[in-house]
């Protein structure tokens, strides 16, 4: 009778441990994917009101927030260089979600 309380009382740690590294390995996955999208940015969309026209860009999306971008890291109207504009497109993106 001992030995059967015993190992389920051993059944029952080990089970929360199980669950706790299940967890941890999940929150390090989830950054580091996270971590890594934000480092080479996502693909998406802009319009951009200085062209008048939607742009293709690559971005670092936004984390907080409704605005869909926080800052973008490449143009279709600047190809391979570095963007030389205000980025008035993320501008005008948030004022047009109020």
């Amino acid at each position: 009778m001992l030995k059967v309380i015993l190992w389920s009382i051993l059944a029952v740690w080990v089970g929360i441990a199980v669950v706790l590294l299940s967890a941890l390995a999940t929150t390090l996955l989830a950054s580091a994917a996270r971590m890594l999208r934000d480092r080479y940015g996502v693909r998406g969309s802009v319009y951009c009101p200085v062209h008048e026209r939607t742009l293709a860009v690559v971005g670092m999306p936004t984390s907080f927030g409704d605005a869909p971008w926080d800052d973008l890291r490449r143009c279709e109207a600047f190809a391979q260089d570095p963007i030389r504009c205000q980025k008035s497109c993320l501008k005008w993106e948030r004022s047009q979600d109020l």
